[in-house]
């Protein structure tokens, strides 16, 4: 498929996906929510004692059942994640297809993000609508560094996009809960890693990189050559841990318990040390994003497209793997050999094999024992929010004279 058709085939998605989330609005389910219903999350587990048997008895439904159990045992919600992958992803489409009201609904996400903020910290930022348990448990609200590089992102986005110096300021404000909500652990001669959550020092590989990426963007911006420096630091300790194939484990090697990869956090990382690249202007994580790429391209992709979930093995395939398959590969296809035929590819593929015909995205598409079956639940955050992100940034790198502005 040429260019040309396979932009009339983005175009005609995202109108499809655009009338999905406007029948729906804002509001949704996630992965996540069955498993922290209330009534599985007494008060005991804030002090990181998870009840395992009904936690697991709840999950174990919600894979089986997955829209009955949650529309008998959970709300929808809005995920500020989302918000933000919605404010990008409208802000950018607004200029690529120029329709009527998309710029409004970028401005409508923002003005929720600001009054939806993680009250009682120094900095901006965003968590999660509900409880998470990880290797302790988060509460509800608690700022993340994911979601808040995410939500910057948004902001920057705005920026960029209208020179407007409220979004920029804050731009700095997200940096600045980075910088002081944060735990900041030194890892080595001028490495530094940021925990998860205020609550944790958890050594995260791509939470501490798209934080690291997030401050060096604004950091040029702003001329704050203090955000750069502290960015940098912070990107060293992916290049003193990247493996010898290009990859980087989830985990930092001293909190390690055995080697975990996949697509999606794969992408994340090579965005970030891209990112760190053009903006600190230090060779070594380009290099670093290149090495990784490399892997990238060879684990997780089949001949036509599919995205595999882990590297290998076609097993399971998920939405947000596909959608980050095609961010990555839109950042960097213009500067990565192999990268733009490998977004036309899976950007057919998961059009035409992920895209259901009421315009949202299914969940994963499982190959098991030969079997092929799809998992249709359209999650709001884990699927719509990343694929009309994803489908925007598709749509502009696959422009005439490349990737634009770039999302790095």
């Amino acid at each position: 498929m040429g260019r040309m058709d396979l932009r009339k085939k983005l175009h005609e998605s995202v109108l499809s996906l655009h009338g999905w989330v406007t029948k729906n609005g804002w509001a949704g389910y996630d992965p996540y929510d069955i498993q922290h219903w209330r009534v599985l999350l007494p008060g005991k587990l804030s002090s990181g004692t998870p009840l395992r048997w009904p936690v697991a008895a709840a999950v174990r439904i919600g894979e089986m059942f997955p829209m009955w159990s949650r529309r008998l045992l959970v709300p929808k919600r809005v995920f500020p994640k989302a918000m933000g992958l919605f404010v990008h992803a409208y802000s950018r489409l607004s200029q690529l297809i120029g329709a009527v009201g998309y710029e409004d609904i970028a401005d409508e996400c923002a003005v929720w993000l600001l009054a939806n903020r993680s009250p009682g910290y120094e900095g901006l930022g965003w968590g999660l609508p509900l409880g998470w348990q990880t290797r302790m448990f988060i509460p509800a609200g608690t700022p993340c560094a994911t979601v808040g590089a995410v939500c910057g992102d948004a902001f920057f986005e705005l920026y960029q996009r209208t020179g407007n110096e409220r979004y920029l300021d804050t731009c700095l404000e997200v940096c600045r809960g980075f910088v002081k909500d944060l735990n900041i652990d030194e890892m080595g001669p001028d490495a530094i890693c940021f925990s998860y959550t205020p609550l944790d020092h958890f050594h995260v590989h791509n939470a501490n990189l798209m934080v690291a990426a997030f401050l060096a963007k604004v950091g040029r911006a702003a001329g704050r050559d203090d955000l750069l420096e502290t960015a940098s630091r912070a990107g060293n300790y992916a290049l003193v841990e990247q493996r010898e194939d290009g990859s980087l484990d989830y985990w930092g090697r001293d909190q390690s318990t055995g080697l975990h990869r996949d697509l999606y956090h794969s992408g994340f990382e090579i965005r970030a040390l891209d990112t760190l690249g053009r903006h600190t202007g230090r060779i070594e994580f380009r290099e670093a994003a290149e090495r990784y790429f490399a892997f990238f391209k060879g684990a997780y992709f089949d001949s036509e497209g599919a995205p595999f979930r882990n590297p290998g093995d076609p097993g399971v395939i998920d939405i947000h793997g596909c959608a980050e398959a095609m961010i990555c590969c839109a950042q960097v296809e213009s500067k990565i050999p192999d990268a733009g035929e490998i977004l036309s590819r899976v950007t057919q593929w998961t059009i035409d094999n992920m895209q259901m015909s009421d315009g949202a995205f299914a969940y994963r598409l499982l190959n098991l024992d030969g079997r092929a079956r799809r998992i249709d639940t359209p999650f709001i955050r884990w699927g719509q929010a990343w694929m009309m992100r994803a489908l925007a940034a598709a749509m502009e790198a696959l422009t005439d004279g490349g990737n634009g502005r770039g999302d790095g």
